[in-house]
C-alpha cells in the first residue's frame, strides 16, 4: 500500500501514512512522493499546434511521476522522445522572425527558446525494529522532457544553416547542463536518506522529506545560478 504524497522545494508536506503490524511486530510504512520542477508549469500536457511560422513533430507532455512500482531500488532515469519545433525561412532573419513568431514556442516554453523539465519522484519503506526505524526499497526517479527548436532547411542559405547548426549545437549543451544538473541531485536525494535512521517512524518519515526538501532546493538553486552564470545559454553560444 502506498501513500502518495506531493512536495515542492519551496515548502514542506509531512507524508500521510499507514502503519501496519508484520509478523515480528515490526511497523513497516511505504511512502511515496513527487516533485515537479515548476517550469512545467508552462505546458502542462499542451496541445500546441503547428502554424505558418512553426512545425510541430509531436505534441509536448510535461513529465510525470515515474511508476516505481515494479522499478528497482536505487535511480530510475527515464528520458521523453524529444519534442520539436521546426521552423524555416532562407535567411537568419527569416528563422529568428519565424522562431519568435512561433505560437507553440511560447505557449510551452514562454520567452525561451527551449525549455528542460523534469519530475523527481521517490518512495521507501521504513521498518521499526525494536528502539530504531530504518529505511529499505529506496526508489528514486526521474523523468525528463524537453522541448527544443529544429530547423526545416528547405530554401535555406548555406550560411544561414551554418549559423544555425552552431546555434542548435550551443543551445543543446546548454540544456544538457540543466539535465547533468538534474541527474546529479537526483542521485544526492538517494544517498543522502539511504542511511538515515530515527528512534521513531514517525520521525524518520519527516527527517527523510526535510532531507528531500533541501537537495530539492539546491538543485533549483543550482538551475537558477546556471542560468545566471550563462545568461540562459547566451554565453555558451546559444544566439541566433
Amino acid at each position: 500500500f502506498a501513500v502518495s504524497v506531493t512536495m515542492r522545494a519551496q515548502g514542506y508536506a509531512e507524508p500521510t501514512t499507514t502503519t501496519r503490524q508484520s509478523a515480528v511486530l515490526a511497523a513497516t510504512t511505504t511512502v511515496s512522493g513527487a516533485h515537479t520542477d515548476p517550469v512545467t508549469n508552462l505546458a502542462d500536457t499542451t496541445t500546441a499546434s503547428s502554424s505558418a511560422t512553426c512545425t510541430v513533430n509531436r505534441t509536448y507532455v510535461s513529465p510525470t511521476a515515474l511508476d516505481l512500482s515494479n522499478a528497482n531500488d536505487g535511480l530510475t532515469i527515464a528520458r521523453d522522445t524529444l519534442t520539436s519545433y521546426s521552423v524555416k525561412g532562407q535567411t537568419i532573419e527569416e528563422l529568428r522572425a519565424n522562431l519568435v513568431n512561433c505560437a507553440a514556442r511560447k505557449t510551452v516554453a514562454g520567452n525561451y527558446h527551449a525549455i528542460t523539465a523534469r519530475n523527481i519522484s521517490w518512495s521507501y519503506e521504513s521498518n521499526q525494529d525494536g528502539v530504531v526505524c530504518r529505511l529499505s526499497t529506496i526508489k528514486v526517479g526521474l523523468h525528463l522532457a524537453q522541448f527544443m527548436p529544429s530547423l526545416n532547411a528547405t530554401n535555406t542559405s548555406a550560411d544561414a544553416v551554418a549559423t544555425w547548426n552552431t546555434y542548435q549545437t550551443n543551445l543543446t549543451a546548454h540544456e544538457e547542463g540543466h539535465i547533468d544538473n538534474a541527474k546529479q541531485y537526483a542521485a544526492q536525494i538517494l544517498t543522502d536518506i539511504e542511511s538515515q535512521t530515527s528512534p521513531t517512524c514517525v520521525g524518520l518519515q519527516k527527517q527523510v522529506a526535510l532531507t528531500i526538501n533541501t537537495d530539492l532546493t539546491l538543485l533549483n538553486n543550482a538551475d537558477e545560478l546556471y542560468d545566471a552564470q550563462t545568461n540562459h545559454g547566451a554565453t555558451q553560444g546559444a544566439v541566433l
